[in-house]
């Protein structure tokens, strides 16, 4: 097939004679090289043209598979799918049109690769060579370069040396004349000694010679140094150090490595993961990357340095060197942690005066924690794993190995910890088969809302409660809280909570006796993704929402880390215990600093959305609030705590009390049971018989709507058998036979018009009332009929959507099941054949669907927001049968299942939720920190005025930081909540389609109670998810001030400490941390600004942010029209372990 482009290809020479050289005044000139030397002429040489693409051939041969004719032109074969081909690209305009900005750029460097590649090309010679040096000493000829300094001049090793003398691990390109190019060498070839010492100046008249490999970012350098002997015999230990090289032994080094290789490979290790081993591999090959297996090989010292270097750092920033232990007595001793600007912590953010704050509003300066396991950080059995040296001690995020495996008492995990809910394979899969050949089978994290790593601790042969208590309580002690009987509330999330918490107290009164106090401030919480997999009565008991005072907390943050820690764990897995304590201490520190460098931007995207969704939940409990106002006073006086009967049966306001749910029969039977009488044209009939009559009506629809599909079917595949569409078709004109005979019952001579068309059974009229306009229905007397049908309408759509959702399941595991079990052209080929047949069903059921609501559309327009088009994109469900994988929390479900049941849109309810709309208790399982690896690249505010502005550039532009939301997200006002919203109030609904119960024929009783229990369970799931709303935004007003108070108190201790410091150096590292956390605090306040609501951002003198809450709280309950706290019973939460206060606004606080 011929070419689409033809490109000229340029002779290619058999040997190189000339280089072409741009000289210093542009002229450029052309240099014969030979044996004897370099000659200069003036013959010159242009350079390349960029490449001519020629025009594509006017006939384009196609491949048979186009057409019976394989010579088809390109007129013919652009016609092809009436898609227009372009004739020289063979692509369509359509995609052209669609080309991105890199594929442009990609596009119009192709053009110049050529000439890009010439042009480097003679970067290989020089027009200098062999030139006289500049020094203009007799004999210096021009022979060194630098490619390691930028546009440096060529010159002679003379120069070239006194030149790099402060930069001697520098490469020297020397051109070697006998073989005509050049060569890369270490400055020691010319003679030069390293001089450390001295500055880097003349060397030492007494000082001593020695060989010295030193590791830098472009490579190791076999070189001599020269050590000073002014001040006796060196320390080279000593000298090294001072003068930027860290020695790889005390004694007598003779490795070294600069600080900048410690730095870059740090950084690379903390963000990439590279092991040591790999990235010695690149430098060695920067090196020589022919003889690779020449350059010294250091690994061994490399790694020894690099934990050494790794534990300064950390000490460093920790304000060690500074006696920072002295200025914080509230927390450890030589901690190494990063702390969390955001999470309560005295004398550094928390305000005062927090304990003057009403128990219904404690929420404000609660810490939220998170705990969960890691399997993928485990640790593979070594022989003398056990004797390494831990250098960290107990100053990390990991306890002291020895006293951790001696409290722990590790050993074969007692049966008795297995939890009630038996899916919890953390605990009821713990087996030695599961942790073969491992010594640690992963570690646990407690970790808080924000994703600040607290804790860490190693697990063996699963999670046992022991050593998760000890974590948890080395992430207390961190802030010093078990100090003190009077503390800030404590919300714990853990995905075995139902059973990690209840035997707590009597644990902790052995292991913890310290900190048992603690257990009257605490809240327990299950992980919304991991409670929906609990028991029913875990759901009332543990689920977040239906918990007065802790806010929106899906505790779902806890895993948005596995992703960098399942990286860090296969890169430590088989190291030895120490370096692998480290590696991952290293990974939570940089971790955790990353999130203080971005932790304002991640409160403002927060607080932003919070807002949003606060709105969203207000004004959907107050539009549910005014639908069911006679019932709110009653629903309002009843007790939100869960009423715990036995450990599998617990009651609650947001719980359904019966396991019953009307069905499309319960309703018939309904119906044929009234007595009441319903107006057709003929004069009155029973309700019964009319049900009959539009439910056997419906039937037959549907019956048409198959056949239909069956005759499609035929015409598109005539090959298929008849036989099936022809007995379906005899059955369906039957079954129309005796519906007219019912019809005339009913309708008597008023459809005459039925027997003049002649046609095919399924594309009858079956003159429903839904076959008529609004007109012709009121002329024929069918409006009472019509409002009959709107009732089956909804039940049958509703019953049709039920079907489809089962249907969706099996579909989904009928997909698993092949992929995990068929193997083979036949196993395959029936599985695909179910398949299929599962498909057909499908569709044939969104069919019926979209038939019934365009039935449902001209009986009952406003219906539509209910029930909203159905597409197979709705129907995407998350499989249940496959394990949760990373991002899956993001992947919305389609929207059948969120479609309304019956117990959803009541009757009189018009202000129903739109179908795109989001399930409440699933709005936000993301919690915190959406972005977890974005905030520390995001830009900062007025850079400028900071006194510490980072890395000082030359740029085209200063990067401004814009507040709005990103390309395609929705803009939120910056004032919202204060704003009042014109928009249609909208209804969000919670059917129980996910626990039908027994779909049973139920009672006109059992149906009222039903209905009721529903609108009831509705209206305090929205209550709930109002009151957690907002209590969020207030938390995150809470956040955002003690985010500020955090920077501006870091901001002053290390100001302290460098007022304190007796060493230059040390005041100055001591400074400009203090910049950098004041510049911290200028942004946070800035984005504050920009996103807090005024009342809740300003506190004036005197005031709390309490009182400020309280305040704004009462401005808001205008929205309802009744007082919310009149008769209303205060919470208890069953699960705390001690005898908390009732969380419920306080009347006195609301009043004043």
């Amino acid at each position: 097939m011929a070419s689409r482009r033809k490109r000229p290809r340029y002779d290619e020479r058999e040997r190189l004679h000339a280089i072409e050289c741009v000289s210093d005044d542009d002229e450029v000139l052309v240099h014969d090289i030979s044996d004897t030397g370099l000659h200069t002429s003036s013959y010159t040489v242009s350079m390349p043209q960029p490449p001519v693409f020629h025009e594509a051939p006017t006939e384009l041969k196609t491949p048979a598979t186009f057409g019976e004719d394989s010579n088809m032109g390109v007129a013919e074969a652009s016609s092809i799918g009436d898609v227009e081909v372009d004739s020289e690209l063979g692509a369509s305009k359509e995609e052209q049109e669609e080309q991105t900005q890199r594929q442009k750029l990609l596009e119009a460097y192709m053009e110049k690769l050529d000439q890009a590649s010439f042009i480097l090309m003679h970067r290989e010679a020089h027009a200098m060579i062999n030139q006289p040096c500049s020094c203009r000493r007799s004999g210096h000829l021009r022979l060194v370069r630098c490619l390691d300094c930028d546009q440096a001049p060529l010159l002679c090793p003379e120069c070239w040396t006194d030149m790099h003398r402060y930069q001697p691990l520098h490469w020297a390109q020397v051109w070697d004349a006998s073989r005509g190019y050049f060569k890369r060498q270490d400055i020691s070839t010319f003679g030069y000694r390293i001089v450390i010492g001295h500055s880097g100046h003349e060397p030492c008249m007494s000082g001593t010679d020695g060989p010295l490999n030193i590791v830098d970012v472009n490579g190791i350098h076999a070189t001599r140094v020269h050590y000073c002997r002014c001040e006796g015999p060196p320390d080279k230990w000593k000298l090294l150090l001072q003068n930027g090289f860290f020695p790889g032994s005390v004694k007598d080094p003779q490795t070294a490595f600069t600080t900048r290789v410690l730095r870059h490979y740090q950084i690379i290790n903390l963000q990439s993961k590279m092991p040591v081993y790999q990235y010695m591999k690149v430098l060695r090959r920067l090196t020589d990357n022919v003889f690779t297996g020449n350059v010294p090989e250091v690994v061994k010292q490399f790694t020894l340095v690099m934990r050494l270097w790794s534990l300064m750092e950390a000490k460093r920033r920790a304000g060690h060197l500074h006696n920072m232990d002295s200025l914080f007595p509230r927390r450890n001793s030589n901690s190494l942690v990063v702390y969390c600007p955001c999470c309560p912590e005295r004398e550094v953010n928390l305000d005062p005066k927090w304990k003057e704050t009403p128990n219904h509003l404690m929420h404000l300066h609660q810490s939220r924690f998170t705990i969960d396991g890691n399997y993928q950080a485990n640790h593979i059995l070594k022989k003398g794993a056990k004797t390494d040296t831990y250098l960290w001690r107990d100053n990390g995020y990991f306890e002291n190995a020895d006293d951790y495996d001696r409290l722990c008492g590790f050993k074969e995990p007692d049966k008795t910890e297995k939890s009630v809910c038996g899916h919890l394979g953390a605990l009821n899969k713990q087996n030695r088969a599961k942790f073969k050949n491992t010594d640690i089978s992963g570690i646990v994290n407690v970790q808080c809302d924000h994703i600040f790593v607290l804790a860490s601790g190693n697990l063996k042969l699963g999670e046992r409660y022991i050593a998760v208590d000890r974590v948890v309580a080395r992430a207390l002690h961190h802030r010093q809280f078990g100090d003190d009987t009077e503390q800030p509330p404590i919300t714990l999330s853990y995905d075995a909570m139902c059973s990690y918490c209840v035997n707590l107290p009597a644990r902790w009164d052995v292991t913890h006796p310290e900190l048992k106090h603690l257990l009257r401030h605490m809240r327990f919480v299950i992980p919304v993704c991991h409670c929906r997999n609990h028991i029913d009565s875990c759901e009332p008991l543990y689920l977040y929402v239906y918990k007065d005072g802790v806010g929106w907390f899906p505790a779902e943050t806890a895993e948005m880390y596995w992703p960098i820690l399942n990286a860090t764990g296969a890169a430590c897995r088989q190291m030895n215990l120490g370096p692998r304590e480290e590696g991952i201490n290293m990974s939570h520190g940089d971790w955790n600093w990353r999130k203080v460098v971005g932790i304002s931007h991640q409160l403002y995207k927060d607080l932003n959305e919070r807002k949003a969704i606060y709105i969203e939940k207000r004004d959907h409990f107050a539009a549910l609030c005014r639908i069911f106002a006679s019932k709110v006073k009653i629903w309002n006086s009843m007790d939100r705590s869960p009423q715990v009967m036995n450990r599998r049966n617990v009651q609650s306001v947001y719980m359904h009390s019966s396991e019953k749910a009307p069905t499309l029969h319960s309703l018939v039977d309904e119906m044929k049971r009234s007595r009441e009488v319903v107006q057709t044209p003929v004069g009155n009939s029973r309700i019964g018989a009319v049900a009959s009559y539009l439910l056997k009506g419906l039937d037959i629809h549907l019956e048409q709507e198959e056949v239909s599909r069956l005759a499609r079917k035929y015409r598109n595949r005539p090959w298929e058998d008849l036989k099936g569409l022809l007995a379906r078709r005899a059955k369906l004109q039957s079954n129309l036979e005796k519906f007219r005979e019912h019809q005339e019952q009913i309708l008597p001579g008023i459809f005459d018009e039925l027997h003049t068309a002649v046609c095919e059974p399924e594309e009858e009229r079956l003159c429903l009332p839904s076959d008529f306009s609004a007109e012709e229905r009121s002329l024929l007397k069918l409006s009472a009929l019509a409002t009959k049908e709107v009732k089956l309408l909804r039940a049958r759509l509703d019953l049709v959507v039920h079907a489809l959702r089962i249907v969706v399941r099996i579909y989904s595991a009928a997909i698993l099941r092949k992929i995990d079990d068929s193997r083979g052209q036949v196993q395959n080929t029936r599985s695909n054949q179910d398949i299929a047949s599962i498909r057909e069903e499908r569709d044939q059921l969104i069919q019926n669907y979209a038939s019934l609501r365009e039935r449902l559309s001209r009986l009952e327009p406003k219906d539509m927001q209910r029930w909203p088009e159905l597409t197979v994109a709705d129907t995407y469900r998350k499989p249940t049968e496959q394990r949760r994988v990373p991002g899956m929390t993001r992947v919305h479900e389609g929207s059948l299942w969120k479609l309304p049941t019956q117990s959803q849109g009541r009757k009189g309810n018009k202000d129903a939720m739109p179908v795109g709309s989001i399930r409440g208790d699933m709005v936000m399982l993301e919690g915190s920190a959406q972005h977890a690896e974005a905030e520390d690249g995001e830009p900062f505010c007025n850079v400028e005025s900071f006194n510490y502005s980072g890395t000082q550039m030359t740029r085209s532009k200063q990067p401004t930081w814009n507040p709005g939301n990103k390309r395609g997200k929705k803009k939120i006002n910056e004032e919202p909540i204060e704003a009042e919203n014109d928009e249609g109030i909208t209804v969000k609904d919670d059917g129980w389609i996910w626990n039908p119960g027994q779909l049973q024929r139920m009672t006109g009783a059992e149906m009222k109670d039903w209905e009721e229990t529903s609108d009831r369970v509705q209206w305090f799931r929205a209550e709930a998810e109002f009151e957690r709303a907002r209590e969020e935004v207030e938390i995150k007003h809470a956040e955002f001030a003690r985010c500020i108070r955090f920077f501006a108190c870091m901001r002053d201790k290390w100001t302290t400490c460098a007022e304190q410091s007796a060493f230059p150096g040390h005041a100055a590292y001591a400074r400009e941390h203090s910049d950098i956390y004041d510049a911290l605090r200028q942004d946070a306040e800035t984005k504050f600004s920009q996103c807090g609501i005024p009342m809740l951002r300003t506190v004036p003198s005197g005031k709390t942010l309490a009182d400020q809450v309280i305040a704004y709280r009462t401005q808001e309950e205008k929205y309802f029209d009744f007082d919310r706290q009149v008769g209303r019973p205060l919470f208890q939460d069953p699960t705390t372990h001690g005898t908390p206060e009732g969380f419920r606004d306080n009347r006195e606080d609301v009043d004043s």
